[in-house]
């Protein structure tokens, strides 16, 4: 896998479990995902970070630190919604 598919794969894991749980997981949970030592997966999760990724979603704001906030306008916006791609409501 190449690095920029362990971060993809990272950054997703991290999301759906915000989604799921509300909480991020635990660098060592990230590393049993990815099926790697915990010190590589503590590194992982360092290098997403370092990565700017938080730039990319919500520009001039602090991502991972607001995230609980982000996810709840997301999942507020998705279920007020009547037609959200092949979420369409009947």
């Amino acid at each position: 896998m190449s690095d920029t598919e362990v971060l993809d794969k990272t950054f997703h894991f991290i999301l759906k479990r915000m989604v799921d749980t509300g909480h991020a997981p635990h660098y060592t949970e990230i590393a049993a995902e990815l099926g790697v030592s915990t010190e590589d997966g503590r590194k992982t999760m360092h290098t997403l970070f370092k990565s700017g990724i938080h730039g990319w979603l919500y520009p001039n704001s602090d991502y991972f630190s607001n995230m609980k906030t982000y996810i709840g306008e997301l999942i507020g916006e998705v279920g007020s919604n009547d037609k959200i791609g092949i979420f369409l409501k009947s």
